[in-house]
């Protein structure tokens, strides 16, 4: 009888002990896991703080980009009516080269969908022009090039640069 006095007190001693330390153990257990998720919320609010601004700049950079290389655009601005059709040609390729090569660091900021379709953009316009270009002759003046640029994209039932806008305003409202 001893040995059974002795087992229930000791069962009475280390039952709710053991209790007490299970219930300690998992309101602290708790309280790290949600402080840990508070913790690494913390730093993803502060990250995008950071970060948004940055991807709104690429955002308008690269919109800029696609308005300075919509043919319309970029004709006006190339300086094109001394040139031959053959310079004209490569004057205006050599700008959406450089355009493109200038904001190429834009794309850390921007989702792959975006980026694929601005570069399909680039890609359409610089695909327009030498369609154009391969009707006229390299000795003809420059408003010939000019001309046949807008004739293609009259044939063309899209801007080539209006999907990537739409795409690109479309990522902008996930987040408004």
């Amino acid at each position: 009888m001893e040995w059974e006095q002795l087992f229930l007190e000791f069962v009475k001693i280390v039952l709710p002990s053991l209790v007490v330390f299970m219930a300690v153990y998992f309101v602290i257990k708790s309280f790290l896991e949600n402080d840990a998720k508070k913790g690494f919320l913390n730093k993803r609010i502060a990250t995008q703080e950071i970060t948004l601004p940055l991807r709104l700049q690429a955002y308008e950079r690269m919109t800029l980009f696609l308005e300075r290389i919509n043919p319309a655009s970029l004709l006006i601005r190339a300086k094109g009516p001394r040139m031959t059709a053959r310079k004209f040609h490569e004057e205006l390729l050599s700008i959406i080269r450089t355009e493109f090569e200038h904001n190429l660091t834009q794309q850390i900021y921007l989702s792959n969908e975006v980026w694929v379709a601005i570069r399909s953009a680039k890609e359409d316009t610089v695909r327009i022009i030498n369609t154009a270009a391969e009707g006229i002759a390299d000795t003809a003046p420059a408003t010939e090039l000019s001309k046949k640029i807008f004739e293609v994209m009259m044939d063309r039932q899209e801007i080539p640069n209006q999907k990537a806008l739409d795409v690109i305003r479309k990522e902008i409202q996930r987040f408004y």
